[in-house]
C-alpha cells in the first residue's frame, strides 16, 4: 500500500508539472507578443495596426502605449486600468528602467481579477515609452489549460498565486479564499497526502509556476483507497483464525485478485516509455481498482496532449517562429489530397526571397539579419495569416494561400511588397506567384512555377512575377 501511496503521489506531481508548463509557457508566449510590439514602430505608432495585433492574440484583454510621462497615447481593447496618468504605479516605473515587469493578482476597479504586463518600447537603446497588457484571469485563453479538466473521478486542480489567493478551483466559491497547503511546502515540485478545509486527506501533487510565483496543485482524495486499506486488514484477521488449507486459499486468491492487476497496471505504466498512450477499462478491474485506473486514464489523456503541443512546436522555426519545411510538407499532402478530390477549387503558392540580405548580413552583422527576418515574417503573416507563411531556410519563404485566386494573391504579394520596400531598408523583397489551375495541379509543380518567376524578379529586384499559364 505504501508503493501505492508513492505511485499515486508522483503521477499528481508529474501531473502538477505538466500544467505549470503549461501556464507559464501562456504566460511567455504573451510577454513574447507584447515586446515584439513594443520592438516594431510600424505597429505601435499605429492604431490599426496595433488593433490588428491585439486581434491576433486573444489572450489579452487590452493593449495600450504610454508616454514618459504615464500617460495613455493608443489602446486597443477594453482595459479595466482607468484610462488616467500611470505615471507612479510599479509596472510603468520598472518599464522606464528598462524592464518587463509582471504585476501579482490585483482586483480591478470594475472587480475582475486581473495581471499587467508591462515593457519599454526602445528606440537606439533608449526608452521612449512604455506598452502595457492586461490579462483577465478568468477570460480569454488562460482559463482554457484547467476548464473541463477532469482528474481522476473527484480530483480537481487548483492554482494559487504567490499571496497563497486561490486563483482556479472546481468550486467557485473557493475562489478568492486562502488556501492552506503553501504554509506546509517549500520545493519548487513535489507531492505529499494533505488534508483540505473541509476535512478530507487528499493525495496532492504541486508545481510552482516559473516566474510568476504561482502554485499548482492536483488533488486526489485518498477516501477510496482508505477503505481498501481497511477491507484488507479485516480480510487479514478473519484469516489467522482460519484453519491451514483455508488460510492457503485465501492467499492464492489474494495475490492473484492484488497482484496480477497491479503488475498490469505497472505494464501499462511502461509502455508509456514507448510512447504508447493507451487508457485502461476499468471493467477489467475490481472496484477497489477504480480510483487508480482513473488517475492512470487522466495522466494518458495529459501526455496526450502534451505530446501534440510538442509535435506543433516541432513544426515551428526556431528563429522565426514562422513554421518550417516539415509543416509545409505536410500541408502540401493535404491540398494535394483536396485537388484531387475537387474540394479546394484554387490554391496560389508565393515563394519570397529578401533583397541585399547577404549585404546586409556581411555589413551589419547576423543579430541585425536575424532582426530583419524576425521583422519579415512578422509582416507577411500579419498580411497573409500566421498558419499560411513558411521559412525554406535562409532568407527563403514561402506562402500558401487555399481558396485564393492568382488576383487576389497578387493584391497580397503587392502589400507585402511594398510594406517590405518601407519597413525593411536597405533590404528589398523579390516574389514569384504561381495558382491552381491556371499553373499547375500539384502542390510540387506550384513550388516549381513559382520559383521560375521569383527568378526573373530576382533579375531586378523589389518585383514580383506571376508563373506562365501551363499549356
Amino acid at each position: 500500500m505504501s508503493n501505492l501511496d508513492d505511485l499515486i503521489l508522483s503521477i499528481n506531481e508529474r501531473a502538477a508539472k505538466n500544467f505549470s508548463i503549461q501556464l507559464s509557457s501562456s504566460f511567455k508566449n504573451i510577454e513574447d507578443t507584447l515586446k515584439k510590439v513594443a520592438d516594431t514602430p510600424t505597429i505601435w505608432q499605429n492604431q490599426k495596426e496595433l488593433n490588428l495585433m491585439h486581434e491576433l492574440t486573444p489572450s489579452i484583454k487590452a493593449m495600450a502605449v504610454l508616454d514618459l510621462q504615464g500617460n495613455f497615447i493608443r489602446v486597443s481593447g477594453t482595459t479595466d486600468i482607468p484610462i488616467i496618468n500611470l505615471a507612479k504605479r510599479n509596472f510603468f516605473q520598472a518599464a522606464l528602467k528598462g524592464e518587463t515587469y509582471i504585476t501579482n493578482v490585483y482586483i480591478s476597479t470594475a472587480g475582475n481579477q486581473i495581471i499587467t504586463i508591462a515593457t519599454p518600447i526602445l528606440q537606439d537603446g533608449i526608452v521612449t515609452g512604455v506598452l502595457i497588457g492586461t490579462i483577465h484571469i478568468h477570460e480569454n485563453s488562460i482559463p482554457l489549460i484547467f476548464d473541463n479538466t477532469a482528474f481522476g473521478r473527484d480530483g480537481y486542480i487548483s492554482v494559487i498565486d504567490k499571496q497563497g489567493t486561490i486563483l482556479y478551483h472546481h468550486l467557485t466559491e473557493r475562489i478568492g479564499q486562502k488556501a492552506s497547503i503553501p504554509s506546509i511546502i517549500s520545493d519548487e515540485n513535489g507531492a505529499l497526502i494533505h488534508t483540505n478545509p473541509f476535512g478530507q486527506e487528499n493525495y496532492v501533487g504541486y508545481s510552482k509556476v516559473p516566474k510568476l510565483g504561482w502554485l499548482v496543485t492536483v488533488n486526489l482524495p485518498t477516501s477510496e483507497l482508505t477503505g481498501f486499506r481497511q477491507l484488507l486488514f479485516y480480510q487479514n484477521m478473519l484469516s489467522a483464525i482460519l484453519i491451514t488449507i483455508l488460510l492457503i486459499t485465501i492467499a492464492i486468491y489474494t495475490i492473484r485478485r492484488v497482484t496480477n492487476p497491479i503488475e498490469r497496471l505497472i505494464s501499462a505504466f511502461a509502455s508509456i516509455r514507448q510512447g504508447k498512450y493507451k487508457e485502461i477499462n476499468t471493467a477489467d478491474y475490481a472496484g477497489e481498482f477504480h480510483e487508480m485506473i482513473h488517475a492512470y486514464n487522466s495522466t494518458i489523456s495529459i501526455l496526450q496532449k502534451l505530446h501534440i503541443s510538442l509535435k506543433e512546436k516541432s513544426e515551428l522555426d526556431s528563429l522565426t517562429k514562422a513554421y518550417n519545411r516539415r509543416a509545409f510538407d505536410r500541408l502540401a499532402k493535404e491540398l494535394d489530397q483536396k485537388i484531387q478530390s475537387r474540394t479546394v477549387a484554387q490554391v496560389s503558392v508565393m515563394l519570397l526571397d529578401l533583397d541585399f540580405f547577404k549585404e546586409l548580413n556581411d555589413t551589419e552583422g547576423h543579430s541585425r539579419g536575424d532582426d530583419t527576418l524576425q521583422n519579415f515574417t512578422e509582416l507577411c503573416q500579419a498580411i497573409a495569416g500566421i498558419k499560411s507563411v513558411f521559412r525554406f531556410g535562409g532568407d527563403e519563404f514561402t506562402i500558401v494561400l487555399p481558396n485564393v485566386s492568382l488576383k487576389e494573391a497578387q493584391h497580397t504579394a503587392e502589400e507585402i511588397r511594398a510594406l517590405c520596400q518601407e519597413a525593411l531598408a536597405p533590404c528589398t523583397t523579390s516574389i514569384g506567384i504561381a495558382s491552381y489551375p491556371e499553373n499547375a495541379a500539384t502542390i510540387k509543380n506550384l513550388l516549381l512555377a513559382a520559383d521560375k518567376a521569383l527568378y526573373l524578379s530576382k533579375k531586378n529586384r523589389n518585383s514580383i512575377t506571376i508563373a506562365d499559364t501551363q499549356s
